[in-house]
């Protein structure tokens, strides 16, 4: 009889537990994250009207409030960008969101490089270090986003 009700016992306290975990789920938003952001991503990309294997590595600097204030982007096939005026994101109180990347091209790209474009994505805020995504464009590409520093 003791099993049964530690067994129970047991039980209440993991839903109490996960319970706690969904109310918590609810206090995402933009605020969720800020600071820079070290991410790198993989798939295939449409570039000049062909999917093409590719990733990128990018440095991106999120200011808390719905905008992104900085940050490079240096792709598989050797074109760079920098994030351009205008980039922003949105967080919905679960952790999902989305966001607008206007990527300026540098002017030193090889002649094969897509010129300047946003970039749409869907993500989700795993936690305050830590992002998951995927390009909502015409790519395959997803991303995985780390905060910088302590």
């Amino acid at each position: 009889m003791r099993r049964f009700i530690l067994f129970v016992a047991m039980i209440a306290v993991g839903f109490a537990a996960s319970g706690a975990q969904s109310a918590r789920a609810a206090d995402f938003s933009s605020a969720s994250v800020s600071g820079p952001y070290a991410c790198v991503s993989a798939g295939s990309a449409s570039v000049k009207g062909a999917m093409t294997p590719a990733s990128a590595v990018t440095q991106i600097t999120i200011d808390g409030k719905g905008t992104f204030s900085s940050g490079k982007q240096i792709r598989s096939t050797g074109c760079s960008y920098t994030v351009g005026s205008g980039s922003s994101y949105t967080v919905d109180s679960d952790g999902t969101g989305t966001s607008t990347v206007n990527w300026t091209a540098a002017g030193t790209n090889p002649a094969q490089c897509p010129p300047s474009a946003p970039g749409h994505n869907s993500f989700v805020i795993q936690n305050a270090t830590t992002i998951y995504g995927a390009s909502n464009d015409n790519d395959a590409l997803w991303f995985v986003c780390s905060k910088q520093g302590p």
